[in-house]
């Protein structure tokens, strides 16, 4: 084996934390952050701005990608006891934070506007009609709904009783059928290929050697990625349909989703194959430890910015005017170091309780 290639990487992480994976954690987190910046802090169009294009072209995949790593552990659990660790997981967290927001929301309302016992009521209503659509709709945090589809589908297809790779190609068929979880279409696939990636050690290890020739394929991707990749009917500019008259828009549309979950999957796997190799499971320094303990926290500061960054400073910071250089690869990133060191103090600090840990975080001890 090559001896640039991490093989701690496949131990059990039930047994010890991946070093690796928990920056990936932390990388695909502060992308996020990023990107959120770029599309709050401006009011132009932030599907022009192509760093955030480059962002979201494989960041949400890399993430779901990691989840997939690790959900071998987990769908080896009963039926019961899967549902319970990962609705405390994923879906309680998002549920504890949806009500805290609403009435929040309703406090102020009713606090600060003067409203008749009608009109109180009314807000009431609102209030919990907003509340209900938050536990079933898929938003918001969105990606934690659909992370939780993506382990629920999984382990009933790995209890088919069939060869892996057939059921996992007929639950890939049923992924593309199913539009109620956001990004389900493109998310499900890339949680295969990261449930893919740690049971076959010998795809792990061609990951490893090759990322590089993934970086020029990802980067050959972005020269076509353009605004046509976020619509049904957008401008095509990529060289697969260039100069081709489709009168399909339902074909175009297949062409534009398969382009967009490749270049997701590519950019995901060169990430893992550079990390994984440079960051061996021995290598430790105190910049490497800080890394893979602010990457364990990488669910509760995807909650947290919605509020920090999405809401509050969303409402009160706005950059339209900045140089383009300036603001992308300055400004935006350091506003997103400050969010994502603001959220770990506060998830440090909440999750001395117990009780909050568990509600908001999905953490139990």
């Amino acid at each position: 084996m090559d001896k640039f290639v991490n093989r701690d990487c496949v131990t059990e992480y039930s047994k010890v934390r991946i070093k690796a994976f928990d920056v990936l954690k932390l990388y695909a987190i502060f992308l996020v952050l990023w990107g959120h910046s770029i599309q709050y802090f401006l009011s132009t169009n932030y599907f022009d701005e192509p760093v955030y294009r480059i962002i979201y072209s494989f960041h949400m995949p890399l993430f779901i990608m990691v989840s997939g790593y690790f959900s071998l552990s987990s769908i080896k659990l009963s039926l019961l006891s899967f549902i319970k660790k990962k609705f405390i997981q994923l879906l309680l967290p998002s549920f504890s934070w949806i009500i805290v927001l609403q009435f929040v929301l309703f406090i102020y309302n009713t606090h600060f506007m003067t409203l008749g016992p009608s009109l109180w009521i009314v807000q009431l209503k609102g209030t919990i009609s907003s509340i209900i659509y938050g536990f079933y709709g898929p938003h918001p945090f969105w990606f934690l709904k659909t992370c939780f589809a993506c382990y629920m589908l999984a382990y009933c297809g790995s209890r088919l009783r069939l060869n892996k790779y057939l059921w996992m190609c007929i639950t890939l068929i049923i992924s593309q059928r199913i539009s109620h979880f956001t990004n389900f279409d493109v998310m499900y696939p890339c949680f295969i290929v990261g449930m893919e990636l740690k049971d076959n050690q010998k795809f792990y290890y061609q990951i490893c050697r090759n990322y590089l020739w993934l970086f020029g394929l990802f980067l050959l991707m972005l020269c076509f990625w353009d605004q046509s990749f976020w619509g049904y009917d957008g401008i095509i500019k990529i060289f697969i349909v260039n100069s081709i008259q489709i009168s399909n828009p339902h074909l175009l549309f297949i062409v534009l989703k398969i382009y967009k979950l490749t270049i997701g999957i590519i950019g995901s796997l060169a990430f893992i194959g550079l990390i994984c190799s440079l960051i061996p499971q021995d290598k430790t320094n105190n910049f490497i430890t800080l890394c893979c303990n602010w990457g364990q926290y990488s669910l509760g500061i995807y909650i947290l910015q919605s509020f920090i960054l999405e809401i509050i400073m969303a409402k009160f910071i706005h950059l339209d005017n900045m140089n383009f250089y300036v603001f992308n690869f300055i400004i935006s990133p350091i506003i997103s170091f400050m969010v994502l060191v603001s959220c770990v103090y506060i998830i440090k600090k909440m999750s001395k309780s117990a009780t909050l840990a568990l509600l908001f975080y999905g953490k139990s001890r």
